[in-house]
């Protein structure tokens, strides 16, 4: 089955200020890389092979470090995202890059060790359930605020049948509170036929949700850990996780 990964990095980094006024986030290091290199390596070893990453303008460096990258057979294009509308919008954009064939959606602010590869693991589910597939993954509780909600029910053993995803926090209407989506997910060519007005904003939420009211999205939960990004104490910590792996 030939997969295509999309990196989303048009993001502005506005939870790592002020550390991105001078870096963008993708490009933050973690050990002898950056974090956007390590995002890229888990789709290359989930033998991906075409990869759109979705940039904006001010993000060329992001773009120069790819690019000098060694990137083994794969190729990578990237699409400009101009405006900035949203994360669905930024998945909508890499339409003529995944040319009818499923996507695997990568969020770089959100790492995992080497040795567990969600993307490799959702690729598997997906060709198993033949659906669409987010990872899942479980917060500690003083974080669960910060992700959203998933709307479901429980199908099996870490398994679930999502019915609505939302960017906000609503404990009474989420499966279960600590649950939320972990940067990784393989969608059907379908998404792609989400009709958008030109001018709206459109987040992952409403994309998400459109995909599960008009055909199978599921969540699997991932039984190894998460690291974030995308804060400077949630990135300290993900240093202190991962970077010593580059040198093991």
């Amino acid at each position: 089955m030939d997969i295509r990964g999309v990196v989303l990095a048009a993001g502005h980094g506005t939870r790592m200020t002020p550390i991105t006024g001078v870096v963008p986030k993708e490009l933050v290091p973690m050990g002898r890389v950056a974090v956007i290199h390590r995002v890229i390596s888990e789709g290359l070893e989930a033998r991906i092979r075409m990869l759109a990453g979705i940039s904006r303008t001010g993000k060329e460096t992001v773009q120069r470090y790819i690019e000098q990258t060694p990137g083994g057979q794969a190729q990578f294009e990237f699409v400009y995202q101009e405006p900035q509308r949203g994360v669905g919008d930024a998945i909508l954009c890499a339409k003529p890059v995944i040319d009818g064939q499923p996507a695997a959606i990568l969020f770089p602010d959100m790492l995992y060790r080497r040795k567990d590869n969600p993307t490799r693991e959702l690729i598997s589910e997906y060709e198993r359930a033949k659906a669409s597939v987010m990872g899942l993954v479980l917060h500690a509780e003083e974080n669960v605020a910060l992700y959203g909600t998933l709307e479901g029910t429980k199908v099996g053993e870490g398994r679930y049948a999502i019915s609505a995803v939302s960017n906000r926090f609503d404990p009474q209407r989420a499966i279960e509170p600590a649950i939320s989506g972990g940067g990784r997910m393989v969608l059907s060519p379908s998404v792609f036929r989400y009709q958008r007005d030109r001018y709206d904003t459109l987040d992952d939420g409403e994309l998400l949700t459109w995909l599960a009211r008009n055909e199978t999205l599921l969540g699997l939960a991932f039984n190894y850990r998460s690291f974030d990004c995308g804060t400077p104490r949630t990135y300290a910590e993900a240093v202190s996780q991962l970077a010593g792996e580059d040198d093991q």
